[in-house]
């Protein structure tokens, strides 16, 4: 599982640098991420799937990789559930055959009435953006996906792994 490799204290130092600056934002960002879901999650596998989609997420958020980033934030949203759904509501979330978009798994933690609905909503707006990885989808509507959109991603994402 990745480990920091700086205390907030230091990138704070390194944001006077205006060349890093951005990359620090980056890290700020990310960083409260990945330390709610390590004290979440307890598995292991679990814990290296993350870990490893975040490292991910955070080399796809500084090459300006747009759509690999909102593929991988939605990757991590997808495990949140999986989790959750199988800790709290039933067992065999994380093992069994059953059908496992990432809209399926929003909709059975909606159905389950355990979680406010922002954390719903949150969930479902990241999806939306998911969508767009795709060329059909991505052409007919033509969303801008932007560094202004995955830090948006990033926040939601953020607060769901901390409220949920």
């Amino acid at each position: 599982m990745g480990k920091f490799k700086f205390t907030y204290e230091d990138l704070k130092r390194l944001e006077a640098d205006t060349n890093i600056q951005d990359s620090v934002e980056d890290i700020l960002i990310c960083a409260p991420v990945m330390r709610t879901l390590e004290e979440h999650f307890a598995g292991d596998k679990i814990k290296e799937l993350i870990s490893d989609d975040w490292d991910e997420v955070e080399k796809c958020l500084k090459s300006k990789a747009h759509k690999a980033s909102i593929a991988l934030i939605s990757s991590v949203l997808e495990c949140i559930l999986l989790c959750w759904l199988d800790y709290k509501i039933e067992k065999g979330w994380l093992t069994d055959n059953r059908e496992q978009t990432l809209g399926n798994l929003i909709k059975a933690v909606e159905e389950s009435n355990k979680l406010n609905r922002t954390i719903i909503t949150k969930a479902k707006e990241i999806n939306w953006y998911r969508k767009f990885i795709h060329p059909k989808r991505y052409l007919k509507e033509n969303v801008e996906l932007n560094d202004d959109v995955c830090k948006s991603l990033t926040e939601k994402l953020q607060y769901i792994a901390n409220n949920i």
